[in-house]
């Protein structure tokens, strides 16, 4: 008598729907009329799904829950994996991960973590799934060998389309860190938080994208502009590249305020003054070259002496410093400490659920070297062709 097995997987990861389905294949190739295999994509257009997916739920004798980091705290993937509870019972229940581990599973979504897990890119874990299975459905003896055998053999065909699936979404970031208001500050990463951003940051900054009118918006807010010039008066050795979209040109401001419905515009109220307008105090190499004098006055009250000249210090600036601006609407990027051996960056995508907020990843450049060398590479390339200078201004 045959088996019905229910394969559980998320379309939130887009890796890991090919993955399945290759599981299944392969799983029909060693059982044969064995086993029943239910696979979400095989239900018939215009029926309805969500009845034919409790059916198979209620009828699995078998489960399979595919999961990675994107996707372990998915509420359909906990769904499924609740409903097919009393296969916990029968051991027959069997997680599958991708891209973490049983430990990183326990803390993301615990009861996911009860059962034992096979880990999809070691060959072991898997043929013995299938030994697993085989007992279930009642094979024994010599044809239990032949099983594992014809397993172990085609396993090839499932390694290369997870290798596949790795290389085709090769781009997908680290970790998927949640939502965050437009122009707030960025919590629970890795110290990506504005101002403290150009304190805690020691090496080299690139700053991409739209979001960035907070950063220059000194009449609203100055502390993420002196935050910035301090971090580089008193280390000339950090340097700071930033490339601003040309969000106060009315055009590409409608298109900005459509995009996400009427939200974040008070960061670039004054930005045409701050940048073009010479006679205001705010103006940026004004505001710059005061704020160094300020400092230097600071500092000497401190030292006692004149250890500081402003001049020196504007000039230092100076070089530490570039803002660029380009007439694009770009997704926002931040890399910090960028070098040959390590790096971090965020990303915040030109997405819009509510009109006030979009998702937020990080990635590192050890954990995830593809996805980090490609989109500095393009941001960098972007920053390095622009020629449209904001600051320094020329002499």
């Amino acid at each position: 008598m045959s088996k019905n097995i229910f394969i559980s997987w998320s379309s939130a990861d887009p890796r890991i729907r090919v993955i399945a389905e290759s599981y299944k294949n392969w799983l029909n190739v060693i059982f044969e009329d064995k086993i029943n295999t239910f696979f979400s994509e095989e239900i018939e257009p215009a029926k309805n799904g969500i009845k034919h997916i409790h059916a198979g739920l209620e009828t699995a004798d078998i489960g399979l829950v595919f999961v990675t980091h994107r996707t372990a705290s998915n509420p359909w993937v906990m769904y499924e994996f609740g409903c097919m509870h009393k296969l916990l019972e029968q051991e027959a229940l069997y997680p599958i991960l991708l891209d973490l581990n049983v430990n990183q599973l326990s803390e993301i979504a615990p009861p996911l973590a009860w059962p034992q897990v096979i880990l999809l890119n070691r060959k072991e874990d898997n043929v013995r799934l299938i030994e697993s299975i085989a007992q279930k459905l009642g094979i024994s003896g010599a044809e239990i060998l032949e099983i594992k055998n014809k397993a172990t053999k085609e396993y090839c065909y499932i390694d290369e389309c997870v290798k596949a699936a790795q290389k085709n979404f090769a781009a997908l970031p680290d970790k998927y860190a949640g939502e965050v208001p437009y122009n707030n500050s960025i919590k629970d990463s890795d110290n990506f938080q504005m101002p403290q951003i150009f304190d805690f940051y020691n090496k080299n900054i690139l700053l991409v994208g739209m979001s960035l009118g907070t950063v220059f918006n000194v009449k609203s807010d100055f502390r993420s502009m002196d935050s910035l010039v301090k971090s580089l008066a008193f280390d000339n050795t950090k340097t700071v590249k930033i490339l601003i979209s040309n969000l106060w040109d009315e055009k590409i401001f409608y298109t900005f305020n459509k995009t996400i419905f009427g939200f974040g515009g008070s960061a670039y109220t004054y930005l045409n003054e701050i940048f073009f307008d010479t006679s205001s105090p705010y103006y940026l190499d004004t505001y710059i070259q005061n704020l160094c004098a300020a400092i230097a006055e600071e500092e000497n009250k401190k030292e006692k002496k004149k250890k500081y000249d402003a001049h020196e210090l504007y000039e230092a600036v100076k070089r530490q410093l570039l803002i660029k601006r380009i007439d694009l609407l770009m997704d926002t990027f931040w890399f910090v400490d960028t070098d040959e051996n390590q790096g971090s960056m965020l990303l915040a995508p030109l997405t819009a659920r509510t009109g006030a907020e979009r998702p937020v990843f990080y990635a590192s450049k050890k954990k995830n070297t593809t996805l980090y060398n490609k989109y500095f590479e393009v941001c960098k390339s972007d920053f390095d062709f622009t020629s449209d200078v904001l600051w320094p201004v020329k002499d």
